[in-house]
């Protein structure tokens, strides 16, 4: 099977789908009416968790959101949040670089758009 360019591109839409919590009894969990993220091909991203849209930067594997939002009542510790991320058949998996997960997370999104 040929893959398109789309397949190889964080640009779209993303649902998710599954998050990885290792302090949990059950670790990969299915998600009901998952978060959905958007990139453009512009360099511009929304997202339902945050409080604007934003910026990203995407390098070799490294999602940089820049949130120029960021307010005190945020959890973000900067305006700057950066993902691990890996793509397999229109599937996105994200990894916070700096996260509050003790025992380690993970979050799984399907293209959509």
């Amino acid at each position: 099977m040929v893959k398109s360019e789309n397949e190889n591109s964080i640009v779209g839409t993303w649902q998710r789908i599954q998050r990885y919590d290792g302090g949990s009894p059950d670790k990969l969990l299915e998600v009901e009416d998952g978060r959905i993220m958007s990139f453009s091909k512009d360099g511009k991203f929304s997202g339902e968790l945050y409080q604007c849209d934003g910026a990203y930067k995407q390098s070799l594997s490294i999602i940089s959101l820049t949130l120029p939002c960021r307010t005190e009542s945020n959890s973000f510790a900067s305006d700057e949040i950066e993902y691990e991320y890996s793509l397999d058949n229109n599937e996105l998996k994200i990894t916070p670089v700096e996260s509050t997960c003790i025992e380690g997370c993970y979050f799984i999104y399907i293209r959509i758009l």
